[in-house]
C-alpha cells in the first residue's frame, strides 16, 4: 500500500540524495534532469500498439477497484506519472494517497520501483534488457468520504462512477494525447453502464471499448450500477444525447416525464444559443445516491453529475439542483471546446493557471442558470430568486470581481419546502452544493 508504508524510506532517500547533490557541481543538476527525461521518453515504445488497460469493478461495492496495464517499452530508465492536476477541478488533487498494490513486472519477473524524492506522483523503474512489454498492477482504494470532487466517495453497494485518472500511469516525457489506450471493464454481474466511450464488444466477461488517446479516456468517465436507466433526449437532434442514471434503488429512477421533457428542451436550447455541436455523442451521467460525493464535473462528451438519491422524484430537490446539468453541459462549449490558455495543457503534471476562471466558471454559471429557466427545469420566478440570492448587497465591496465569481462557484438556492434548520434565516434553508466546475 502506498498510503504511508514508504514514508520513512522516502525521507531517507531524500536526505541522502540532498547530501550527495550538495557535493556535486550545480551545473550537472540541470543536465542530469534533461538526460533522465530523455531516457524516460526513450523507454516508452511509441508504436501502433496501444496501452491495454483492464479495470475490474466487481469489488467496487467493497470500495476496491483493480486495474492492470500492459505497456510497450524499451530497455532503460523509465519514469511513470500518476495524474496530478485533474481537468475541471483546477487543483492538484489527483488521489495518489488512495493508490495501492503497485507492482511492475516484465517477462514474469518483478521490477523494483522507487518513488521520486520530490514528486510523489512519479515512480522510477529500470526496464531490463530484452523487455518490450511492461505489466502494471494496481488497486485504487475508493474509501474517501462523501465530500470533495471526483476523488470523493464514488461507489456504493449498487453503483460506481469510474474516473479513469484514478487507475492509470503514463510515461513521463510523453504527452497524454500521444498515448493510445485500449480500455476494458469487468462489471459486477447484472450491472449496466453509460459512457461516451464506444463499445466494441465483450469477451471473457469484460466490456471492450475503442482505443482512444489517454487524455480522451480520462475525459470519459463510466457510470455503472445495478439499478440503471438510459433515456434518449431530444431524439430529433444530431448527435445523440442520453440521460444515464444509476441509483441505489429502483424507485429513485422514476424520473417525472416533465423533467425528461425539460432536459430534452435543454439540448435544443443549447443548439439555439451556441450554434454548434462539437461532440460525437453526449451522455449526462447522473448518480442518484446519498452515499457518494455530490458535485458536478464537466467533460467534453459527458458530465459527471452526482446528487441525492431522491433528486428526480422530489420537486423540491429537483429545484435545488436545477442548474447542475445546464452548467456542466455548457462547459462542453465554455471550458472544453474553448478553454482559457492557462487551463489548456496536455500533461497532468503541469500546474494550471486560473486567472481566467471567471470566464471558465463565472460565465458558465450565468449561462447555465439562463438555460435552466429557458428549458423549463426551473420557473422564471425561481430563476430570478436564485439570481437575487447570488448578487451581493450593494454595500459589499468587491475588489476582485473575477475572483469573487470563482469563489461563489454556484449560487445558493432557496428551498421553500424544506424545514428551517439551525443557522438558517428567512424561513428557508439555503443549500450550496459544491461543484468541481
Amino acid at each position: 500500500m502506498l498510503k504511508g508504508a514508504y514514508r520513512w524510506t522516502a525521507s531517507l532517500r531524500f536526505t541522502l540524495g540532498s547530501l550527495i547533490r550538495e557535493g556535486l557541481h550545480l551545473k550537472l543538476h540541470g543536465f542530469s534532469a534533461v538526460l533522465l527525461m530523455a531516457f524516460s521518453f526513450a523507454a516508452y515504445a511509441q508504436s501502433s500498439v496501444p496501452v491495454r488497460l483492464n479495470v475490474d469493478l466487481t469489488d467496487a461495492p467493497r470500495k476496491i477497484i483493480h486495474a492492470r496495464m500492459t505497456m510497450p517499452v524499451h530497455p532503460g530508465p523509465m519514469t511513470l506519472l500518476y495524474p496530478k492536476w485533474i481537468p475541471g477541478e483546477h487543483e492538484p488533487d489527483g488521489p495518489i494517497t488512495d493508490l495501492a498494490g503497485l507492482v511492475f513486472t516484465a517477462n514474469g519477473q518483478q521490477i523494483p520501483w522507487v518513488r521520486d524524492d520530490v514528486n510523489m506522483y512519479a515512480f522510477h523503474i529500470t526496464v531490463p534488457q530484452g523487455v518490450s512489454t511492461l505489466d502494471i498492477k494496481l488497486d485504487f482504494l475508493a474509501t474517501a468520504p462523501p465530500s470533495g470532487f471526483s476523488a470523493g466517495a464514488s461507489t456504493s453497494a449498487s453503483l460506481a462512477l469510474l474516473s479513469w485518472n484514478e487507475v492509470v500511469l503514463y510515461p513521463s516525457g510523453t504527452k497524454p494525447s500521444q498515448v493510445q489506450v485500449q480500455p476494458s471493464i469487468k462489471f459486477p454481474e447484472g450491472w449496466q453502464f453509460g459512457t461516451a466511450l464506444t463499445k466494441t464488444g465483450e469477451a471473457n466477461g469484460e466490456v471492450q471499448f475503442a482505443a482512444v488517446p489517454l487524455n480522451m479516456l480520462i475525459d470519459s468517465p463510466v457510470l455503472a450500477g445495478r439499478y440503471f436507466k438510459e433515456i434518449p433526449l431530444a431524439t430529433d437532434v444530431t448527435p445523440k444525447h442520453y440521460l444515464d442514471m444509476a441509483a441505489d434503488g429502483p424507485e429513485d429512477l422514476a424520473i417525472k416525464p416533465q423533467l425528461v421533457d425539460a432536459f430534452s428542451k435543454l439540448v435544443r436550447e443549447t443548439g439555439v444559443l451556441y450554434k454548434s455541436r462539437h461532440y460525437n455523442i453526449y451522455h449526462f451521467l447522473v448518480t442518484l445516491s446519498d452515499d457518494v460525493a455530490h458535485f458536478g464535473l464537466e467533460h467534453h462528451q459527458s458530465s459527471d453529475d452526482r446528487v441525492g438519491e431522491r433528486t428526480f422524484i422530489d420537486d423540491n430537490l429537483s429545484y435545488l439542483e436545477a442548474d447542475l446539468l445546464p452548467h456542466e453541459f455548457t462547459h462542453s462549449w465554455n471550458g472544453k471546446y474553448r478553454r482559457p490558455a492557462g487551463l489548456n495543457h496536455d500533461d497532468y503534471k503541469d500546474p494550471m493557471i486560473g486567472n481566467l476562471l471567471w470566464v471558465y466558471e463565472g460565465l458558465t454559471q450565468y449561462l447555465g442558470d439562463v438555460l435552466a429557466a429557458r428549458s423549463g427545469i426551473e420557473t422564471d420566478d425561481q430563476f430570478r430568486s436564485s439570481l437575487a440570492a447570488t448578487a451581493p448587497p450593494p454595500w459589499t465591496p468587491v475588489p476582485d470581481a473575477p475572483g469573487a465569481i470563482c469563489r461563489t462557484r454556484r449560487p445558493p438556492r432557496k428551498s421553500f419546502m424544506t424545514p428551517v434548520r439551525s443557522g438558517t434565516t428567512g424561513g428557508a434553508t439555503r443549500i450550496i452544493t459544491p461543484r468541481a466546475s
